[in-house]
């Protein structure tokens, strides 16, 4: 009777703990930077093996980052002897704000004439290490706006008071659902042939075109959840 309690318990934390960070991961997933960067690797001159290769960088540095953030949250509670709950409010209300001033930051470039940087010009010419290396950095470790929802993410999995196993498979469904924006352009480029190049190719102007307008929303969006979610916890 107690084992299946303890298994319901479990079952309850992880579909919870699950609902609160796909938001985060579909956030990523739906990020312009992300969307141009692999569009561009796909009209590079290496097309076909530089768009796996970002794919990998990708996965690899959204992983790492979530991993670490688990760890070292669980770890700063255990040496410090921060209670987890208050430590999840107070990071959640900092990483909102944070969000916040992205969202007014993007909003004050909106009106701004649309241009692709100079990085992200020379992604054409890259060599397939050069855009894992690319998509490892853009994942989050050069991108503060990934590694914030990331952290809000880790924070998320570190509280659920979920075993090992089942923590690591929550970090695995975030990565995988913060790499939908990556891995749909790239399937499309691989099974849509001649076609895709053209659609793909009208995505990435538009995108560029609305990137400060549609990343002021998103952020703005999350960063007020995440603070209503902290001060909800503090006020408690």
């Amino acid at each position: 009777m107690l084992a299946a309690d303890v298994r319901r318990y479990m079952n309850i934390n992880f579909v919870s703990a699950l609902t609160e960070i796909l938001p985060y991961a579909l956030l990523i997933a739906v990020s312009p930077i992300s969307l141009i960067a692999i569009i561009l690797n796909l009209f590079s001159v290496r097309a076909r093996q530089n768009g796996p290769a970002f794919l990998v960088g990708w996965v690899l540095g959204l992983g790492l980052i979530c991993a670490a953030a688990v760890v070292l949250i669980e770890a700063g509670e255990e040496a410090y002897g921060v209670s987890p709950s208050l430590l999840e409010s107070v990071g959640r209300s900092l990483l909102g704000a944070v969000l916040l001033l992205a969202a007014w930051q993007q909003w004050k470039k909106r009106q701004q004439a649309p241009s692709t940087p100079k990085w992200m010009a020379a992604i054409e010419s890259f060599s397939p290490l050069k855009a894992w290396a690319a998509g490892l950095l853009l994942s989050g470790i050069t991108n503060p706006k990934n590694t914030v929802l990331i952290v809000a993410a880790g924070i998320s999995i570190s509280h659920a008071g979920l075993s090992a196993v089942d923590s690591a498979l929550l970090i695995l469904l975030f990565v995988v659902g913060a790499s939908l924006g990556v891995l749909i352009p790239l399937l499309y480029f691989l099974i849509g042939g001649k076609a895709a190049k053209s659609v793909l190719k009208i995505w990435q102007i538009a995108l560029i075109k609305h990137n400060a307008l549609v990343m002021a929303v998103m952020l703005l969006i999350f960063g007020s959840l995440l603070i209503s979610k902290g001060l909800r916890g503090l006020i408690a």
